[in-house]
């Protein structure tokens, strides 16, 4: 399992050799090998010690070579947990886990509650057109628990067809456009995920004011429309536009900067802030948000170190 960093490879790509599934018992497939890297004087300083790392890695980590097989235990472990999510992945959270992640949580009903008191709030069962909305939403999200992706996206598109304000909506139509390949579809389009996620940011923000744990949803909804310009810029640097792919780095800056303000705990936003920031010169706000992200996980030391947009 890799970091992905920018003009490395195409994203398609990367996802088709890092992408996580699942065997036919539901289990999470231990397809991916491990990366190995070297643990500088500078991280283990950090990060404490060897016997920190030894105690978190075990075996994997040779204390004699300070050399460390980075695999995808810790990955699997935290997708493992009902309450799994981006917040609490930290930084064992890859691009490649994101399509299971999502799937995951439909399937623990991680959103249910949410939905319900938004639900109540706005009175959408007392609008036939926003009832059908939702019915579509959640035909999509079942489809998308099974593993059908190009159906998930006819019901979500359906759903926003009858209400195109609605963040959860926008919300899973820009991971699907994000993360969504798998062995039997591909639907990633790095463009349709931006603008749907940066819809999804501004509808998110707009229900702040009537469910005040919308802030989280806010702040990933930036983090994750950061992350699809990231890798849009990286599609047109391969393309050999440079001018165009700095604009969307500075883009994804601003929507990573965006998601610190508006939810600081998610601390993939600052782990990718410090990324964009680096790609784009900025070394001193690049070293405030990696120390913010390794404060939250000192295993951020750790991703940097594999991390060659730093």
């Amino acid at each position: 399992m890799s970091n992905f960093y920018f003009g490395q490879k195409p994203y398609q790509t990367y996802l088709q050799e890092n992408a996580l599934t699942r065997d036919a018992s539901g289990q999470i497939a231990r397809n991916v090998g491990s990366i190995k890297t070297r643990v500088s004087l500078n991280t283990l300083g950090i990060i404490a010690s060897n016997f920190y790392l030894a105690q978190q890695f075990g075996e994997k980590f040779d204390a004699v070579s300070r050399a460390l097989a980075w695999g995808i235990d810790h990955l699997i472990d935290g997708l493992s947990q009902v309450d799994a999510s981006i917040e609490k992945l930290r930084a064992d959270y890859v691009y490649a886990a994101g399509l299971l992640l999502d799937q995951l949580q439909i399937q623990n009903r991680h959103l249910s509650s949410v939905l319900e008191r938004l639900d109540a709030i706005h009175k959408t069962l007392e609008n036939p057109t926003l009832t059908q909305a939702r019915e579509f939403y959640r035909i999509g999200s079942e489809r998308l628990s099974r593993g059908l992706l190009d159906k998930s996206l006819e019901a979500f598109h359906k759903a926003e067809e009858k209400n195109d304000t609605d963040f959860f909506v926008q919300f899973q139509l820009g991971k699907l456009y994000l993360y969504g390949l798998d062995k039997d579809d591909n639907v990633v389009n790095l463009e349709k995920a931006r603008q749907h996620l940066k819809q999804a940011a501004r509808y998110a923000e707009a229900e702040m004011p009537f469910l005040s744990e919308f802030a989280r949803w806010a702040g990933e909804a930036h983090l994750q429309c950061s992350i699809a310009c990231y890798l849009r810029a990286n599609e047109l640097h391969i393309a050999g536009k440079p001018d165009e792919a700095r604009q969307l780095i500075e883009e994804a800056r601003d929507f990573a900067r965006h998601a610190c303000e508006v939810y600081p705990k998610l601390s993939e936003s600052h782990y990718h802030l410090a990324k964009f920031s680096a790609l784009l010169g900025n070394a001193g706000e690049a070293v405030a948000s990696l120390e913010r992200a390794i404060i939250a996980d000192r295993n951020y030391c750790l991703k940097a170190e594999t991390d060659k947009d730093f």
